[in-house]
């Protein structure tokens, strides 16, 4: 569905509003654009985009082909206020749309990446969202995670969708029964908003005014989990002139496990990365206090970066010219496969002469 002023802000989110009074979702994608050297608008025209630009909003336009006719969908980008990192993606199409024309985009590009939203934080602004009167949920859907995970029923791995207005009840009772965490919410905030929050950081509201969702909701969370994301994005090697001479600048970051991998384990870790696509090269692994090391080539965004590890740190440095949005896919594969307690740590700052 095309939104027609496109002109400023306030006329977009008024034409939005309108539409979702008369029934219609809005949609909104948080994104993390991992470039300075181009505009973002760039990758979504090498992937057949028509880009119309007007302001501080692009059209994004696509089209496919189901059931022999062709449906055009649109999408609506725009840089987030001071995060210049940050970028929403609005559009009115339907769920089936985005998945056909947009998350495919997304997942296979080194430059961009969903702003994916962890337990911890997924936890937090539910309580947060809950303590407004009246606020209730009305569905979920959720999985177990991380090797901690499994609850009292340790032999199979749990994904549970319900749907209900007792949903918040249900999810404690279903987290202590089986260890799961929520990957998306329905939410009802009588006389403000309804909606529906994904872990990928993917936002479909139904009922609300569009700029206060933004601010109250959307923005929330991005401001949670953006001092996570600074963190991996300072990993870098890089050449860079200090004290007027070109130095190989080294900044490590390390996700730090709860509970420390063994030899056995480190072993089952390597298939499980492997499987998620990443894949290793070089790599060292030694019995007794374990030492893991590898390059790691992510399948999926193209970026390359090294580990070492003594299985409860994981020390990583990008290669030159990658990008930080493999680190933030590694840090998800680690939550949501190893341990759902991994903190991350800054690392050192290592100068190595040119």
């Amino acid at each position: 569905m095309q939104i027609q002023n496109t002109s400023n802000l306030n006329g977009f989110f008024n034409e939005c509003n309108h539409k979702v009074s008369l029934g219609k979702t809005i949609h909104a994608i948080t994104l993390l654009f991992d470039d300075k050297s181009r505009k973002v608008e760039e990758i979504f025209a090498e992937k057949g985009f028509d880009i119309k630009r007007d302001r501080k909003i692009i059209e994004l336009k696509t089209k496919y082909i189901i059931h022999k006719d062709e449906k055009e969908v649109y999408y609506y980008l725009i840089q987030h206020e001071t995060l210049k990192e940050v970028y929403y993606i609005f559009t009115m199409n339907s769920v089936g749309d985005i998945y056909r024309t947009l998350f495919g985009t997304i997942e296979s590009n080194d430059e961009i990446y969903f702003l994916w939203l962890p337990p911890k934080y997924f936890d937090e602004m539910k309580e947060k969202i809950l303590e407004n009167e009246n606020a209730y949920m009305t569905s979920f859907r959720c999985r177990t995670m991380g090797r901690e995970n499994v609850g009292k029923r340790p032999m199979f791995a749990k994904e549970i969708t319900y749907k209900g207005d007792d949903a918040k009840s249900a999810l404690e009772e279903f987290r202590f029964e089986y260890g799961v965490f929520p990957q998306a919410i329905s939410f009802v905030i009588p006389s403000e908003f309804e909606f529906k929050v994904n872990c990928k950081g993917y936002y479909s509201l139904s009922s609300g005014d569009v700029i206060d969702f933004k601010k109250k909701i959307i923005e929330e969370f991005i401001g949670m989990i953006m001092k996570d994301n600074k963190k991996i994005e300072s990993a870098k090697l890089a050449v860079e002139k200090v004290e007027g001479k070109e130095k190989i600048v080294i900044k490590e970051i390390v996700f730090r496990l709860e509970k420390e991998l063994s030899f056995e384990e480190m072993s089952e870790f390597k298939d499980s990365l492997e499987k998620e696509n990443f894949s290793l090269y070089s790599e060292k692994l030694e019995e007794g206090s374990v030492v893991f090391s590898s390059h790691i080539v992510d399948e999926t965004k193209g970026n390359i970066f090294t580990i070492t590890s003594n299985g409860k740190d994981f020390t990583v440095v990008p290669k030159y010219g990658s990008g930080f949005s493999s680190l933030v896919r590694f840090h998800r594969f680690l939550v949501e496969k190893i341990d759902q307690s991994t903190k991350i740590l800054e690392g050192n700052d290592v100068l190595v002469a040119a």
